[in-house]
C-alpha cells in the first residue's frame, strides 16, 4: 500500500511540476495528502501489537480511505483529452 502511495505522488508531484501557473495550492495539498497518509500508516502499526496480544483491532480503513483520496485527487489533476 505504501508502494502505491509513493507511486500515486510522484505522478501528482510530477503534473504539479508540469502545470502552468502557481503551483503552491498543489503543493500545499500534496503535503497534507503526505501527512494523513503516514499518520494513518503509523496508526495502524501501533495497533498490530496490541492485536497480536488480542488488545483491539486493526482498522485500516482510514489508510485506505487517504490511498484513495490521493488517487482521484492526481486523476483530477490530469487534463482531460478535450482540454488540451
Amino acid at each position: 500500500m505504501i508502494w502505491d502511495f509513493h507511486r500515486l505522488m510522484n505522478a501528482a508531484q510530477y503534473i504539479t511540476l508540469c502545470s502552468p501557473g502557481n503551483q503552491s495550492a498543489l503543493a500545499g495539498a500534496l503535503w497534507r495528502f503526505r501527512v494523513r497518509f503516514y499518520a494513518s500508516v503509523v496508526a495502524v502499526e501501533c495497533r498490530v501489537p496490541f492485536h497480536l496480544f488480542g488488545v483491539g483491532g486493526v482498522d485500516a480503513r482510514g489508510l485506505l480511505a487517504n490511498l484513495e483520496r490521493l488517487r482521484r485527487y492526481t486523476q483530477q489533476l490530469i487534463p482531460r483529452l478535450e482540454d488540451v
